[in-house]
């Protein structure tokens, strides 16, 4: 075997073998620490982009959940809205089957309609006030305000705010008109873009508004919803104004104002206080109002049903993704996560060879003095 000085190669063996052990070393001493398998790209290439993606999808689950929750905590102050609403109009609907009791006088029914105005402007309040977070939930996209313009033959047009549907010339129609949507919420309950629930928190309806006519009836001649169309009174979750329902040609009820006769009061309806109220100041409009109250009832009550099977909805929705989010960890954690059992035997072992490789690098750095006994032979 030939000896050489400037060039020691089994020292610059052991030094190579000695740097590989303690970049392994290092790096068991990262994964120990940090307890992660996967602390950069160089770890796992692929197993980096895959742990990623799965972050990405159990991050989304996770706010789709709270997003969820907070849907349903919304539904249950719009149901709580309503149920007081519910309450209002069974309590009118006591007052009216009172009402039309023969055995009360026009004095006494006042009385009893002063309750009742009381109680409509409450499910206007409560229509109008209920909000989560700042977000009005009853009273849709669109706010109606009355004024006492265009008066005409003792009656009060009633006005609203409103939005036009494309396709008719409303300008020349002279109408005013309203095209009225539900207060649409989307629910972002899941991780991905499409991962979304909608849920209509109010009543959705188009109709017509416009002025009275010379006998007391407000109705216009507007092509798009077809001739001669006409509105009435209803109650939506927005409250009690003018709508087109059930069926937006059906006649329209007169609105009678406070300082109308007792002999005007037929309708079931009246106008006071820049509100609509139902109206059981007669006999004759008590019975109406049963009969309303009744209408009412049932359309709130099916709205209610909705928020029931949305909120059963979310809950399903919120424990699926809840066994989604425990799966996908699962099969993350054994991409990601350090296994402390195999990682500490790999320190140990990239210990021992670092203590080994050390040790022969400094014999093999003794190797060229054996030149000097050589030399010292001579």
């Amino acid at each position: 075997m030939s000896l050489y000085v400037n060039t020691n190669v089994s020292s610059l063996r052991s030094s190579r073998y000695l740097s590989g052990a303690t970049v392994r070393l290092d790096r068991s001493y990262q994964k120990l620490s940090s307890g992660l398998r996967v602390n950069s790209a160089r770890d796992d290439a692929a197993g980096l982009q895959i742990m990623n993606r799965m972050t990405a999808q159990i991050n989304g689950l996770t706010q789709g959940n709270r997003n969820a929750m907070d849907g349903i905590s919304m539904l249950q102050i719009a149901e709580g809205a309503i149920g007081s609403i519910t309450d209002n109009l069974q309590r009118i609907r006591v007052l009216a089957v009172q009402s039309a009791n023969g055995s009360y006088s026009d004095t006494e029914r006042k009385a009893l309609q002063e309750e009742v105005q009381t109680l409509s402007e409450e499910i206007n309040r409560i229509a109008y006030e209920t909000s989560f977070g700042g977000k009005k939930l009853l009273i849709g996209e669109h706010d109606f305000k009355f004024d006492s313009q265009n008066s005409s033959a003792g009656f009060k047009t009633l006005k609203a705010t409103m939005i036009f549907p494309g396709g008719a010339d409303h300008a020349a129609q002279g109408v005013i008109d309203k095209y009225h949507e539900s207060q649409h919420v989307e629910l972002q309950v899941g991780a991905y873009k499409d991962n979304v629930y909608g849920i209509d928190l109010a009543l959705g309806y188009t109709g017509n508004l416009t002025h009275y006519d010379e006998s007391g009836m407000y109705q216009c001649d507007y092509s798009a919803y077809g001739s001669n169309v006409k509105t009435q009174l209803a109650l939506s979750l927005e409250g009690l104004y003018l709508a087109g329902l059930p069926n937006p040609n059906q006649n329209g009820t007169r609105i009678v104002e406070d300082s109308e006769p007792d002999t005007a009061h037929t309708t079931g309806f009246s106008y006071k206080n820049n509100q609509v109220a139902l109206d059981v100041a007669t006999a004759e409009a008590s019975e109406k109002v049963i009969d309303y109250v009744d209408s009412f009832l049932k359309i709130v009550d099916s709205k209610r049903a909705e928020y029931g099977a949305a909120q059963n909805r979310l809950e399903s929705s919120i424990s699926n993704q809840e066994n989604v989010i425990e799966n996908v960890s699962d099969a993350r954690s054994r991409i990601r996560d350090c296994d402390y059992a195999v990682e500490t035997a790999k320190m140990a072992l990239s210990s021992i060879l670092q203590q080994g490789a050390s040790t022969v690098l400094s014999q093999a750095n003794m190797l060229p003095q054996t030149a000097l006994s050589l030399l010292g032979a001579q």
